[in-house]
Formats: C-alpha cells, sequence, structure tokens
C-alpha cells in the first residue's frame, strides 16, 4: 500500500515484486539487477536465536535453488543506482533531509550494515521530491494533521522535550495538547479516549491508562516484565479488563521514567555524602553491533493468578460504561 501511494504522491518507485512464487520470483530478477530485502524490521528469528538480515543485490547463484520461498512472501526490488541516501522526517509541513554516504562496498548497498562506515549532512530535497513527499504524508493522514489539533492529547514527564516540541509544532500551525507530568497518571482532564498508545515500556498498565479508555477502546504499550522479557501488545478495554494478544513481531522502547527515580546520591571517597551534580546530555559515537543470543519469549502476560490468555485486568478503577468518544494520547 505505501508503494502505491508513493506513486500515486508522484514520488518516484522502482519496479516491485512481492510474491512467494519461485517462477516469479526468478522471473523478475532475471530481467535486470535486483536486490531483495525484509519487510519491516531487518531481524529474523531462525532455531531460537534471533539474526540480522540485510538488503542484498541478487546474483545469479541466488536464482539457481529457490526452495523455500513458497513459504512466505518476499520482496524483490530493481537495483536503483545512487550516489547517496536520503533520510526525510517530516513534521507538518516541515522536511528534514539527511544525505547518507556510503563508504564501503557493503554499506553502499544497505547503510545500515556498517555505520562506522557513513558521513551525513542536511540538504534541501529537490522541490518535485518535497511536494511528493508532503502529498504522501497528507495521504496518509498523521495524527494531528488529520485528526485535528483538539482531538490529540500528549505527555511526557520532561519538560525539556515538551516545550520545544510544543513551540515546534506551533511553528508550522499544529497546536495539540502537550503535557507535562508523570505519564503513568494520563490526562484525566480530557479523558475518555478512543485510543492510547503508550511509546515507553511498563512492567504492568498502569491503571489510570485502563480508566481513561472509553470501553472497547485499544490501547498499544510494550509490557517487559524484564529488561528482555515481554512485547508489544494491542488491548481492548472491556469493562474492568484489558484483553489482547503480544504482537508476532518483537519491539521494545525505554523503560517509563517517574518524578520519584532521581539519580543516586554521589559519595566521596571516605564516605561522606556529597552535593548531586547536575545531569548533562551529551552525545555518544558508540558502534551498534548485532545481538544474535537466544531470546526469551512468552505467549501471554499474566500479572495475576487466574487471568485469561493475553489478559492484563487492573486493580479498582470506575465501573464500566461507554463515554463519549474523543481522540488519541501517547504518553511516553
Amino acid at each position: 500500500m505505501q508503494l502505491v501511494r508513493a506513486a500515486a504522491a508522484g514520488l518516484s518507485v522502482p519496479d516491485t515484486v512481492i510474491t512467494n512464487e519461485p517462477a516469479a520470483f526468478r522471473d523478475f530478477a532475471e530481467q535486470g539487477r535486483s536486490v531483495t530485502k525484509l519487510f519491516g524490521s531487518n531481524t529474523i528469528s531462525e532455531q531460537g536465536t534471533r539474526k540480522l538480515s540485510w538488503t542484498r543485490v541478487l546474483d545469479a547463484a541466488d536464482l539457481v535453488d529457490l526452495r523455500g520461498i513458497e513459504v512466505t512472501t518476499h520482496v524483490v526490488q530493481r537495483w536503483v543506482p545512487k550516489s547517496f541516501e536520503v533520510r526525510v522526517i517530516v513534521i507538518g509541513e516541515h522536511l528534514t533531509a539527511a544525505a547518507i554516504h556510503a563508504g564501503n562496498a557493503a554499506s553502499y548497498v544497505d547503510w545500515r550494515s556498517d555505520y562506522d562506515a557513513l558521513t551525513y549532512e542536511l540538504i534541501d530535497p529537490p522541490p518535485d521530491v518535497a511536494a511528493g513527499v508532503r502529498s504522501l504524508m497528507a495521504a496518509f493522514g498523521l495524527l494531528a494533521h488529520r485528526l485535528g489539533d483538539e482531538r490529540v492529547f500528549s505527555v511526557d514527564l520532561d519538560a525539556e522535550i515538551v516545550d520545544p516540541a510544543r513551540e515546534r509544532l506551533a511553528s508550522i500551525g499544529l497546536r495539540p495538547t502537550l503535557v507535562t507530568r508523570d505519564g503513568a497518571e494520563g490526562v484525566r482532564e480530557h479523558a475518555p479516549y478512543d485510543r492510547i498508545i503508550a511509546t515507553c515500556s511498563v512492567p504492568t498498565v498502569p491503571r489510570a491508562w485502563r480508566d481513561q479508555l472509553v470501553d472497547d477502546g485499544l490501547l498499544l504499550v510494550d509490557i517487559k516484565v524484564g529488561t528482555s522479557a515481554g512485547n508489544l501488545v494491542l488491548l481492548r478495554r472491556d469493562g474492568e479488563r484489558l484483553e489482547g494478544r503480544f504482537t508476532d513481531r518483537w519491539a521494545a522502547f525505554m523503560a517509563m521514567r517517574h518524578h520519584h527515580e532521581q539519580p543516586p546520591a554521589l559519595h566521596t571517597p571516605n564516605g561522606e555524602e556529597r552535593a548531586h551534580v547536575p545531569r548533562t546530555r551529551r552525545r555518544t559515537r558508540g558502534t551498534p553491533t548485532a545481538w544474535c543470543g537466544s531470546w526469551p519469549t512468552s505467549p501471554a502476560y499474566r500479572p495475576e493468578r487466574g487471568s485469561g490468555y493475553g489478559s492484563i485486568p487492573t486493580p479498582g478503577g470506575r465501573p464500566p460504561g461507554r463515554s463519549p468518544r474523543r481522540t488519541d494520547r501517547t504518553p511516553s
């Protein structure tokens, strides 16, 4: 759907085949230089081990034996020669474009394969590309642009994030409600909500989130009962319960922070406590590496004995009932 929408918006889209038929795969690849890539995330799981798969240029040897193609859908796409790649961040009508320059053969095919070989620069996209990107975003209708300012609410603990975000959104004519507070509290003054999306992980669902959903409303949240135990789950409110199933693909957000979680006190060598040093922010230059260890998963999260499969009850709360519907909110 994204490729079709992009073409309709006036963007150039390489010839693409999505298939699980070996003959169709081979016929397309033999007509010109082509690449194969994964849908979505580039991680795959094989025999309990998580691996990375990069975009790869196909050669004649790849087409000799295509057994296994029929098991699932594959994408094969015509190779596009390039000087560099560009990634674009869109906020309203404002575009920020970054050129990614590859320093070796591997990163030239897939820049994610070797971050040390990359250099970056900000660029101005060509006018026709910028117009196409804006048209594509409008076609997908993203949050405030689609729903209207009065129907979008977001909350974050850190005023250093919320205040600049409010100013930047206002500069492009968007004024959703942004609130600075502990995300676990939600935004009760504007509840109830049709949808809540949590861009942070939690070990249990805060009761306020359930209470602020309409009955039959949806909550998308990353539940992590441990560092590596848990996943993204889509929950539906049914009275006093939240029920749902974990997604098949693994996903992760940073853990939710709270006001009471202050850094530990610092001590001098002789054990005396000294004043806390204010937090500073700095850029890191670490090299991302692939982790290929075993991945523990569980089919459902049961926070209480007697819970059903995929059910996440929360204690207390208001009586069930359907209220006038509102909007989306993003706690983080």
